[in-house]
This record gives structure tokens, C-alpha cells and sequence, in this order.
């Protein structure tokens, strides 16, 4: 049985003043979007385990609403905070999600 899964959170590389740059950091990098956007949220390593859970079934709950009348900019945010929820889950949970281990591939 998988119980963790050791998942590399999303990222970007930073500008100047800590902005995102868009380009993504190297693949397997620790940074997280967090260290690079701070108002997206507490970071989701730092959740205890109800708010992660709790933050992540609002994220995806609220996916369509922003897929279909948010901004370029609130989707990206939204896709960068939902993966990371996701990928920590996966880190966490492992044991709870079915094919753990190719999904946590994709991050």
C-alpha cells in the first residue's frame, strides 16, 4: 500500500520584485508557487490536514464558476494553487486516491 508519495509542487521563476515570471522552474524543483506568490494562499505543505482537504474540495468546486467567468489571470492563479493542493494531497493521501502513483507522475 502507497501511503506518501514524494510530489514536487508546481512553480515559476520569479522577477525582480518576486513576480512571476512565467517561466517555469526546473522539473522536480522544491520551490513552490507559494515561495514565489504569496497571495494565493498559505502555502499548502503548511495546512493540517482538514484545511487541505477542506481547501482542495473548494477548489474544486468553484473550477467551473472560473473557468467560465473568471479572468486568464484568475484561471492560471486558481490552476497553480489547485495543483499544488493537489500535489501535496497526493503526498499526504496517497492511499486514498486510486492510480496514486501515475497521477502523482504528472506533477
Amino acid at each position: 500500500m502507497i501511503n506518501r508519495l514524494d510530489v514536487a509542487a508546481p512553480g515559476f521563476a520569479a522577477g525582480t520584485e518576486g513576480q512571476d515570471t512565467g517561466e517555469p522552474l526546473p522539473k522536480g524543483s522544491r520551490s513552490t508557487v507559494t515561495e514565489q506568490r504569496r497571495d494565493v494562499g498559505i502555502p499548502a505543505a503548511d495546512l493540517d490536514d482538514g484545511d487541505l482537504e477542506r481547501e482542495l474540495t473548494h477548489a474544486h468546486e468553484k473550477r467551473h464558476d472560473i473557468f467560465v467567468d473568471g479572468t486568464a489571470d484568475q484561471l492560471a492563479n486558481h490552476s497553480n494553487r489547485t495543483h499544488e493542493l493537489e500535489a501535496e494531497y497526493l503526498r499526504r493521501f496517497a492511499h486514498r486516491v486510486k492510480d496514486a502513483r501515475e497521477k502523482a507522475q504528472r506533477y
